[in-house]
């Protein structure tokens, strides 16, 4: 279902992010399998361990540093900027501590959708069907949008290169403008390429899933006729769909395994990180340049965009699955075996959820309540602010 361009930009991606040190992956465009190496393993786990040390011992420092020198405009800069860093090494530890899960997650995924092009999709061609063209111009479109965002959240330390964030507030002025100054600056910008290359991937595997693992779910596996099935009709029998329908739980319930204990502290993350983008957009709009304008907008929409495309799509999966099972329970499947087959299997089918256990399931109304909490908060912190003054 996926395009021979659809590799080559994974490809390409992952090559980037494996020589920049964010991602151990690679893929291998023959086999279309992601690979992790011993060297990219040990550039990625560096790269995250930095990151993370920083981002948990000089940033809060210098909050607090900035909190009782009543510095509260740069207080809210450098929390920003801190809520990404933490979003990265939340990426970027799931990519180290659980490196062969996710990569077997991502391996599954292309696996399981080329297998089913094979058996149930013999006449589609994805190099030529209109959705592969959108999906490979979004997936250009998304990576092109991540590079140029990096060299424009770069530009801060040229704009502000004594900025509280940088660890160069604590080098004496002279010495560091003769000397620091344009080393560290390309060593952040190398950073932030490399975090952007990072989240370039994270979003490419969401589009995979949205764009072919999605319909199959909401419309393959339903044997009520509904408009835009692709699949030929021998999927929806007693043979195939109970296997095929088995495989995709399985799959579900391991990225649920794998990627579940992130969802709170990214969802967190996110929020505030949207709070701070929107109380300072709206506060300090006069104060801010053009560079730091277009900055703020890109972030705070960018992670509203995606956050909420996440939480839609994985909300949307429990009704899905009920609508699928609920077809099945009246269907005709051929003879009385296979009707008696087919009810014990449906029995044992559960609705497909994503979330943390019981702490957190994402619901069709998760997303809602995600942006209510936005525009919320975003109000709150400005009747806040308002009334400090």
């Amino acid at each position: 279902m996926y395009s021979k361009k659809f590799i080559k930009i994974l490809v390409l991606q992952s090559k980037i992010s494996y020589f920049m040190g964010s991602s151990p992956l690679l893929m291998d465009p023959e086999k279309e399998i992601l690979y992790a190496t011993k060297l990219g393993k040990v550039k990625s786990f560096g790269f995250w361990f930095i990151l993370t040390e920083y981002a948990t011992i000089f940033i809060p420092y210098q909050l607090v540093k900035m909190w009782n020198l009543g510095n509260f405009q740069q207080f809210n800069y450098v929390m920003i900027l801190w809520l990404g860093l933490i979003l990265a090494c939340i990426f970027l530890g799931c990519f180290n501590l659980q490196n062969d899960q996710v990569r077997e997650l991502l391996n599954m995924y292309l696996v399981f959708v080329k297998n089913f092009q094979k058996q149930y999709l013999p006449n589609h061609n994805p190099n030529t069907a209109f959705v592969n063209k959108i999906m490979d111009r979004i997936l250009v479109w998304s990576s092109m949008c991540y590079f140029w965002f990096g060299i424009l959240l770069s530009t801060h330390y040229a704009i502000f290169p004594r900025s509280a964030f940088h660890l160069t507030t604590e080098i004496d002025p002279n010495f560091f403008y003769s000397f620091f100054y344009i080393p560290y600056g390309l060593a952040l910008t190398w950073v932030i390429l490399s975090i952007c290359s990072l989240f370039s991937m994270c979003t490419s595997a969401i589009l995979t899933y949205v764009a072919f693992l999605v319909p199959i779910q909401s419309k393959e596996f339903r044997v009520d006729n509904i408009h835009g099935q692709k699949s030929n009709d021998k999927l929806r029998t007693a043979k195939y769909l109970p296997k095929t329908y088995r495989c995709f739980e399985l799959l579900t319930n391991f990225q649920n395994i794998t990627l579940s204990q992130y969802l709170i502290p990214c969802q967190t993350a996110i929020m505030y990180l949207i709070l701070f983008c929107n109380t300072m957009l709206i506060r300090r709009w006069e104060k801010l340049n053009a560079a730091l304008r277009v900055s703020l907008i890109l972030l705070s929409v960018l992670a509203m965009f995606l956050w909420g495309l996440v939480l839609k799509v994985f909300g949307r999966m429990d009704v899905w699955s009920q609508k699928t099972l609920k077809s099945w329970k009246d269907h005709n499947w051929g003879s009385v075996r296979d009707n008696k087959y087919m009810r014990k299997f449906r029995k044992s089918c559960r609705p497909l959820r994503i979330g943390y256990g019981r702490c957190y399931i994402i619901r069709p109304l998760s997303v809602l309540k995600f942006l209510k909490g936005i525009s919320r908060g975003t109000f709150r912190a400005l009747l806040l602010a308002m009334k400090n003054e």
